[in-house]
């Protein structure tokens, strides 16, 4: 007789992978039940990508305010600015987002909602709260958490996080640990607000997962700006004075000891799977420090449940984390065995300017490969944008194919899309530049940039040859 369970599938984890795979499996008739310890919608609507999204928009509009000379425009005298309320305009966009997830909404889609911590009994049955469910088929996608820092008195101090950055409040200085895209887009959002900011990072440069000419772009402007980098520099010890933190830090060069007074500290130095409290072992899953560990399919040792998103330990984006789920949805539902994707995966910094990426960044170029490079100060649009910082960076290889791409400047998380769309459809730069685009766009910029992989290869050899072969009289 064939088993029977409570469901066809059980998610752990609402936030956007979770909510893909409950919202698309009961969309194609599965019977789901979702789980969440905390508020549906995850880090990303109530953390991450939306509230960070907005509290840099606010930034942005000031920033162009202070700018009004650049434009040909008259100073205007702004009021002190209130952090309080922008912070209160990022609560209000995060509840509208809101309002579309609450565990109502989820149940007009047909899907079970339990709201509680959940934890495996055995290989097939999860608890919450003290009630037992069943399932054909799991998927965890619990996301993680920030990493907690290991400095002396810092346990002594509130501090915060992503998870508390957002919270309605004034203060007038902040030392953020750690220049990872959510330091410096918090960092730069802040500064464009009037906060006096300070990041520290034991690299010698911000952002170092990233292209090192575009770091260095955005290290620049946050200098130029106003921001304190403290590079090469780690904190050994915090107190608190009054209502002030005080931070003593350690140049790891020069071993030069100094300190900074701060009302506030925002920790962003990584993150740590939320996976401690699920029992994995009795549900037989294996584990490590960063995650789940899985297979190119998302099962993990218990190949009755998958794992989406951050839970699995590798890049952390909430457009990845939704892929995966749609991927691992067709593999528990119809039996397919459908990849995650590992290799076109843009990714965008919201820093001022922006960097987006896909792909290679140069230092892992073939020596065979090209890079083709144009700098925003032959873009028309963004000389009529009067902000000409960023450039273009296309590595291909000999045959045109797109290997990676680096964009800064205005408009880059937009532009990626394109190239990644080559990329994943293996569309050559050569078909981009005969594509006709729009001007005066920054996607025409793209488009030029694209068209120098033929003059590449006009070498002064082949030049000559055309010369000979039709003609020409040209030099």
């Amino acid at each position: 007789m064939k088993k029977r369970y409570d469901y066809d599938l059980i998610v752990i984890g609402a936030g956007s992978a979770g909510l893909t795979a409950a919202i698309g499996g009961a969309g194609i008739g599965a019977k789901v039940l979702l789980i969440e310890k905390e508020k549906i919608g995850g880090d990303c609507t109530h953390y991450g990508c939306v509230p960070s999204k907005t509290l840099i928009k606010a930034g942005r509009v000031m920033r162009n305010i202070k700018d009004l000379k650049k434009y040909g425009l008259e100073d205007v005298r702004v009021k002190e600015i209130s952090l309080d309320m922008a912070l209160k305009k990022v609560q209000k966009t995060i509840d509208s987002i809101y309002s579309h997830e609450t565990p109502n909404k989820i149940k007009e889609y047909g899907i079970d909602v339990e709201l509680g911590e959940a934890s495996f009994l055995n290989p097939t049955t999860i608890s919450v709260k003290s009630k037992s469910f069943t399932a054909k088929k799991f998927i965890i996608a619990t996301g993680t958490r920030a990493r907690e820092p290991e400095i002396k008195g810092i346990d002594n101090v509130v501090y915060m996080t992503n998870k508390s950055i957002f919270d309605p409040k004034n203060y007038s200085s902040i030392a953020i640990i750690g220049a990872g895209p959510i330091g410096c887009e918090i960092g730069m959002a802040l500064n464009n607000l009037g906060i006096r900011v300070h990041i520290i990072n034991p690299q010698d440069q911000v952002l170092n997962r990233e292209d090192k000419q575009a770091a260095i772009i955005v290290q620049d402007r946050m200098v130029e700006e106003g921001i304190k980098l403290h590079l090469e520099t780690t904190v050994f010890e915090v107190k608190k004075k009054g209502k002030s933190k005080i931070l003593n830090l350690e140049n790891m060069k020069s071993k030069k000891m100094t300190s900074i007074e701060v009302d506030e500290i925002l920790v962003s130095i990584g993150r740590v799977p939320n996976i401690e409290e699920l029992d994995l072992e009795k549900a037989k899953v294996k584990f490590n420090e960063r995650g789940l560990i899985v297979d190119k399919f998302g099962r993990t040792s218990n190949k009755r449940i998958y794992g989406v998103g951050d839970i699995n330990g590798g890049m952390q984006f909430t457009h990845l984390a939704n892929s995966h789920a749609k991927s691992v949805l067709a593999s528990t539902i119809f039996g397919f065995k459908v990849k995650l994707e590992t290799k076109v995966i843009p990714r965008v910094t919201f820093t001022t300017p922006e960097i987006a990426s896909v792909g290679i960044i140069e230092k892992d170029k073939l020596e065979s490969d090209l890079v083709l490079m144009k700098d925003y100060t032959s873009v028309d649009r963004a000389i009529t944008d009067s902000d000409v910082t960023g450039f273009f960076k296309i590595i291909v290889d000999k045959k045109g194919f797109i290997k990676g791409a680096t964009i800064v400047g205005e408009g880059a998380g937009e532009l990626i899309g394109e190239l990644s769309v080559a990329m994943k459809n293996k569309i050559k730069v050569t078909d981009i530049a005969d594509t006709i685009h729009p001007y005066p766009t920054y996607g025409y910029g793209l488009r030029n940039t694209c068209d120098l992989y033929r003059s590449y290869g006009y070498t002064k050899k082949k030049k000559k040859l055309v010369k000979k072969i039709f003609g020409l009289m040209g030099d």
